[in-house]
């Protein structure tokens, strides 16, 4: 779930978070229980669907890309920056056309052709949808309340479908995760999540997710998480 670190052991297999396509090799027939969308082939285990990688410690599945992220004015969500000109960020926002930034859309005074001392390829923002145009091209600000750009962290991914179970009703079940990990997390529409804390924190917040993602149309969702947070000392 994780997108932007490898472990020792899957350093040849596709990355968590990432797309992967029907044929692609997502880990080993072994330690890893083949989960949804993947079979077993010989040793390797391989996608049998086009969607999200989702890897845990346990088990390894794709979870298909229906509920596909749209973007919508006011929408708050990870961005992670792809290229820069000398007045604009060009940001994945894990839809196919991107987004961008203009420096005027930022906090930060920033002289012509400079972009790239504040933010450079591979950075990370929490940001807001400015406006979508009639052909979906998105444009993003950093101006308002906690927008900002996200330093150190982690980025994990879930379908944007399930980002409401993760937030709980009225945000009880994410403050929960925030209370009993001690990480910092922001959570974007886009199903993308930033998370900062200790190393166990990180872990238990990746737990909770997975707990969502293996069970999307099952209820008890809070109550694992609940659980998940007890067994590691959180609650």
């Amino acid at each position: 779930m994780m997108m932007r670190a490898q472990d020792d052991d899957i350093t040849h297999d596709r990355s968590s978070g990432g797309l992967v396509l029907p044929g692609d090799r997502v880990g080993c027939v072994g330690p890893l229980r083949t989960g949804n969308g993947v079979m077993a082939d010989e040793g390797d285990l391989i996608a049998t669907q086009m969607g999200i990688l989702i890897r845990s410690d346990r088990s390894v599945h794709v979870i298909p890309m229906k509920g596909r992220y749209l973007p919508g004015k006011g929408d708050f969500l990870i961005g992670i920056v792809k290229d820069h000109t000398p007045s604009r960020w060009f940001f994945d926002i894990s839809t196919p056309q991107g987004a961008r930034l203009h420096t005027s859309d930022t906090p930060w005074t920033v002289d012509f052709g400079r972009t790239g001392e504040y933010m450079n390829v591979g950075d990370v923002a929490y940001l807001m949808v400015k406006e979508v145009d009639d052909i979906g091209r998105v444009d993003l600000t950093m101006k308002g309340p906690g927008l900002r750009k996200l330093s150190s962290g982690q980025v994990m991914a879930i379908m944007p479908s399930l980002v409401p179970r993760v937030i709980g009703r009225n945000g009880s079940l994410i403050a929960a995760v925030k209370r009993g990990t001690g990480c910092r997390i922001f959570m974007g529409k886009n199903g993308w999540i930033w998370v900062d804390g200790e190393a166990a924190g990180i872990e238990t917040v990746r737990r909770v997710l997975d707990a969502v993602v293996e069970r999307p149309h099952v209820g008890g969702v809070s109550e694992r998480v609940l659980e998940i947070l007890g067994e590691d000392g959180g609650a």
